[in-house]
């Protein structure tokens, strides 16, 4: 049922309302929060519908990434594929490598159409498949990039908006950079959730606690996978290579010999 506004609703709020039931939950909550949790409040029930016990955010999105798993559909298989502009070329190779093979597999990349890792990304699944790619762009034509997914809407700004640390000191385009990305994880109705994220930034960032200066703007994507229970595997830290194979290998996706290989990476990283 969703959220509605009756006599009792708080200038500029919503009340949410019980799918089940219709009972009126006894507070309100922002346009702006609301439009963040969409899912869970279009699907919130009272106490009493869902139970005897309150319905938590949490358990809604753990529950609806069960159900949006890979077995459920290809449509539901995506991941976001994004990083830094100064990816190093070794990993940049080795992420058209990886592109390609989930592409192979049945998954959509999403992401940002930048120049580095993003470029990389697209680049590899390209070569396995032309229509399995959501390239989410600031404004139409960036970086000479074709892709139709080009608008950035109020509610992604609102999210990105929470995430950045100095939102009032960017300007309108930075904005849009920051709003494009919220959809690389949660798509464009901003509630279907990637798989995963791999990224490539120069600190190894995976959460809002390890941002730095170094993480750039792949930073607003990374968190907001963190606050959704999104998996993050970051090029840039030891170890995630191995972790991300260990993930494919569950989906039952089974990569080239030597794609993700860490001690391989090393041993390219110090011939360059």
């Amino acid at each position: 049922m969703g959220v509605q506004v009756n006599s009792a609703t708080l200038a500029g709020g919503v009340t949410p309302q019980c799918g089940r039931c219709g009972v009126w939950l006894c507070w309100d909550i922002s346009q702006s929060e609301y439009e963040e949790g969409r899912a869970f409040w279009d699907a919130w029930l009272c106490r009493e519908c869902n139970g005897g016990t309150p319905m938590r955010r949490d358990e809604f999105r753990k529950q609806t990434r069960a159900e949006r798993s890979p077995q459920n559909g290809p449509l539901e298989r995506c991941y976001t594929g994004i990083g830094s502009r100064e990816t190093p070329q070794v990993v940049l190779e080795e992420v058209r490598g990886l592109a390609a093979a989930l592409a192979r597999a049945g998954y959509t990349l999403r992401s940002g159409g930048a120049d580095g890792a993003d470029a990389a990304f697209e680049q590899g699944a390209r070569t396995a498949s032309a229509t399995q790619l959501e390239i989410y762009l600031p404004w139409q034509g960036f970086n000479g990039n074709p892709s139709p997914l080009n608008r950035v809407e109020q509610r992604a700004l609102d999210v990105a908006s929470r995430l950045h640390p100095a939102w009032e000191r960017l300007s309108p385009a930075a904005r849009k950079l920051h709003g494009r990305n919220c959809y690389q994880v949660l798509g464009f109705s901003l509630e279907i959730l990637s798989r995963f994220v791999v990224c490539w930034t120069a600190d190894g960032c995976e959460s809002h606690r390890t941002r730095s200066v170094k993480t750039g703007g792949t930073a607003t994507a990374i968190v907001l996978a963190e606050r959704h229970g999104v998996p993050v595997f970051n090029l840039g830290k030891s170890g995630r290579r191995e972790a991300l194979k260990e993930l494919l290998s569950k989906d039952g996706v089974t990569l080239p010999q030597g794609l993700l290989d860490e001690k391989g990476q090393r041993t390219l990283s110090l011939a360059k």
